[in-house]
């Protein structure tokens, strides 16, 4: 408990996402108070992938993703809704 207090171990998005299921509360309440950017980011040690799966976490849509996602059992399915999620970001 003392390495993820101190911030030595990181917490994952999954544990974050069941801790806030736990609690009954909204996942963005765990990120009460944390500074907007890049900057703040990289002051906290917060890698940009990680503040992608924070931004992610903070949707309604996010959180129903994450939850489906790893439901799927096929690789090939799993890349293919990777694949039509990048192609709408380029659209």
């Amino acid at each position: 408990m003392q390495k993820y207090e101190r911030g030595s171990n990181r917490i994952s998005a999954s544990k974050i996402y069941q801790a806030a299921w736990a609690l009954k509360v909204p996942v963005p309440y765990f990120f009460e108070g944390l500074h907007e950017g890049e900057e703040a980011s990289a002051a906290e040690g917060i890698s940009s992938g990680e503040s992608a799966v924070q931004a992610f976490l903070n949707t309604g849509e996010g959180i129903e993703l994450a939850e489906a996602f790893p439901r799927i059992t096929s690789a090939r399915q799993r890349r293919q809704v990777l694949d039509r999620v990048k192609s709408l970001v380029d659209d």
